[in-house]
């Protein structure tokens, strides 16, 4: 296969070269318009949202409980962190923050159903 003219190559890198010849050396990535550089969070993990039902899904809950999880103070279970058209979205780090304290472990408890015997 005949090179690729430099005018011609893709702005990102370079393609993959054949394996006969030796590795090429790492190529930097550009900037793309979806890229997320330069945010407000110190370490590179992503941002992960979760709607409504797929936070039901998560605990395997209606729709109705959700909603009286969000109004019980006792249970301190995180308000949607975004609300666009209706929908709301919540961190899916949040969400791991709450199911590590000590409220959420005592849903898990109240929630377990009866053990048959």
């Amino acid at each position: 296969m005949p090179p690729i003219p430099p005018d011609q190559r893709p702005p990102y890198g370079t393609p993959a070269a054949p394996s006969a010849s030796p590795a090429p050396a790492a190529v930097q990535l550009a900037s793309r318009h979806g890229d997320r550089g330069g945010g407000d969070d110190d370490d590179n993990t992503p941002r992960r949202f979760l709607t409504g039902p797929g936070v039901c899904r998560r605990y395997n809950i209606t729709d109705m409980a959700l909603w009286r999880w969000l109004n019980d103070a006792e249970l301190q279970f995180p308000r949607p962190t975004l609300v666009v058209k209706g929908r709301r979205y919540w961190l899916e780090s949040e969400l791991q923050n709450w199911e590590r304290s000590p409220s959420a472990r005592q849903t898990q408890r109240r929630n377990k159903p009866p053990q048959r015997r």
